[in-house]
């Protein structure tokens, strides 16, 4: 859940930028930055691994414990 909200918070962001606001308001998202603490930091790495609109992740204390296969297989990239 927590990531197919993300996913569409991103997607109002480039919609906005896209000419919702015409130009009242000009957002630059060709550099994407997430971010998130605990279990927000496990939902930002499998967003940012998901979807290539996200340029920069910052995690602080990431709970890893959801991911533990992905992290123990070694499938989880980020690029």
């Amino acid at each position: 859940m927590r990531l197919r909200e993300l996913d569409g918070l991103v997607s109002e962001i480039t919609f906005i930028t896209k000419g919702a606001l015409g130009d009242k308001a000009e957002l630059d998202t060709s550099n994407l930055t997430i971010m998130g603490h605990g279990f927000g930091a496990t939902t930002a790495i499998a967003m940012a691994a998901k979807d290539s609109r996200i340029k920069k992740l910052i995690t602080y204390d990431a709970w890893l414990y959801p991911l533990q296969e992905e992290v123990k297989t070694k499938t989880l990239t980020i690029s």
